[in-house]
């Protein structure tokens, strides 16, 4: 079975810790997933920051509206371990406006970019791959961008998850970011991914950040995680 697959040789963001123990791990206290609000975009892969988010909400114990709400978004408190409560945030600016939101919920929440993590979609690795950074570059990715720029900083988290891309001459990468899962993106396939992603953010609250970075490949018999 492909889950079971999936399960075989992935090292745990906690293995990779102890490899080195001169990183310091930080605790995510918010968590974003970056998609377009709107019944049209929901199930498309530019919304993976999204669908993870309810992956990762699913399995929460708790989940509840904050008291207070962002001007353009929707913030959740979820407790995703007896001991362990998370904030999390859907930005409904659309994409490329996604840091307006995330800066008014850093500003209220008072806490450091550093310990906010954010989950996006990428075209530049395949359906299959997911890369945790705990900084770096925008990547070409607007959501990403417009928020270092609202935080006037890119040393903030983040989890990628590949989407790939279209392939030559069949779809330009606008109509292909903002399309459903293609059939050959089984919805196993598609559904393995968000849910191995959630369990990398539970990890991420639960446990540490580690600055090195982590990429998980998996898919075929050869699952691995690698700094």
């Amino acid at each position: 079975m492909l889950f079971d697959s999936l399960q075989m040789e992935t090292t745990s963001l906690a293995d990779v810790a102890s490899e080195n123990t001169q990183l310091v791990s930080r605790q995510a206290e918010l968590v974003v997933g970056l998609g377009n609000p709107g019944a049209e975009y929901a199930d498309t892969r530019h919304n993976a920051g999204f669908l993870t988010l309810d992956c990762l909400l699913q399995e929460a114990l708790n989940v509840t509206p904050d008291a207070w709400q962002p001007a353009q978004g929707l913030l959740l408190r979820a407790r995703l371990t007896a001991d362990v409560e998370a904030y999390c945030l859907k930005p409904l600016t659309f994409m490329n406006s996604s840091g307006l939101a995330v800066a008014e919920v850093i500003r209220h929440l008072g806490i450091s970019p550093s310990r906010m993590l954010v989950i996006c979609d990428d075209l530049d690795l395949p359906l299959g791959r997911l890369r945790l950074r705990s900084r770096g570059s925008s990547g070409g990715h607007r959501g990403v961008a417009s928020i270092a720029e609202s935080l006037g900083t890119e040393d903030f988290p983040r989890l990628r998850l590949g989407i790939g891309r279209p392939r030559s001459g069949e779809e330009n990468v606008i109509d292909y970011v903002l399309s459903t899962w293609a059939s050959d993106q089984s919805e196993e396939m598609v559904a393995a991914v968000l849910s191995k992603a959630a369990e990398i953010v539970k990890q991420s609250v639960c446990q540490g950040i580690e600055p090195c970075g982590v990429t998980v490949d998996f898919g075929s018999d050869k699952d691995h995680a690698k700094v």
